[in-house]
């Protein structure tokens, strides 16, 4: 196979190596920063929960507030992992996991607070597939639907790689599971792998690869 173009994270190392840590106090990166944050804010400020009006006090099922806190704790576990084991590593190969871990524990901690204290206000606990008179209505889907799209995204990428498994999953999730026209599905599907294909090309990424890639020298982007 052709020889991979520069990552974007060769260029967060040459940063990391020519400026230090300082890099990260220069005015693009700090308004990048202050963008992504507002952005984040903004989207969670204006988010439409299933849970309701904020403040609502929402039907919950102990026993799947027992999963959760499993769960939560178990991601937590995995990304302290992580933690440890970027602190081995030298700076430039520890810092992305080193990241990620950090991020991870933090979000987790916040989450695991939440299900933890038992705050049934919060869109965490809404089990909207297993109590209330909502339950067998028309559009209440099966609570592993929304997995298992997410798992045949992860075969179909391990499969034919993830662009062309990600075109293949806007597609059929648009037209099966949020029953869009045709022509809307297509427009959609378009725009959102123009805009991905945009967003590698310049920042120099290739996609993850899957067998199909393993087998057959592909072009850009499909590679």
């Amino acid at each position: 196979m052709q020889q991979s173009p520069p990552q974007a994270e060769t260029f967060f190392y040459q940063a990391l190596q020519f400026n230090g840590w300082g890099f990260l106090i220069r005015p693009g990166v700090l308004i990048i920063g202050a963008m992504t944050l507002l952005s984040i804010y903004f989207g969670l400020k204006n988010r439409i929960d299933d849970a309701g009006a904020e403040g609502e006090t929402v039907v919950t099922s102990h026993a799947s507030r027992n999963i959760q806190i499993i769960f939560a704790v178990a991601a937590m576990a995995f990304f302290a992992v992580a933690i440890w084991d970027a602190i081995g590593q030298s700076t430039l190969g520890g810092v992305f996991p080193l990241g990620v871990g950090v991020i991870g524990v933090v979000f987790g901690a916040i989450l695991l607070v939440h299900l933890w204290r038992g705050h049934s206000d919060h869109p965490a606990f809404y089990d909207y597939e297993i109590v209330g008179d909502h339950v067998g209505k028309e559009g209440n889907g099966w609570f592993w639907t929304g997995p298992a799209w997410l798992g045949g995204l992860v075969v179909g990428t391990a499969l034919v790689g993830f662009y062309i498994a990600m075109i293949a999953f806007f597609f059929a999730f648009l037209r099966i599971r949020a029953e869009a026209t045709w022509l809307r599905t297509i427009i959609m599907t378009a725009s959102a792998a123009g805009f991905i294909l945009g967003l590698a090309y310049m920042l120099s990424l290739n996609f993850p690869s899957g067998w199909l890639q393993n087998a057959y020298d592909l072009p850009w982007p499909i590679r």
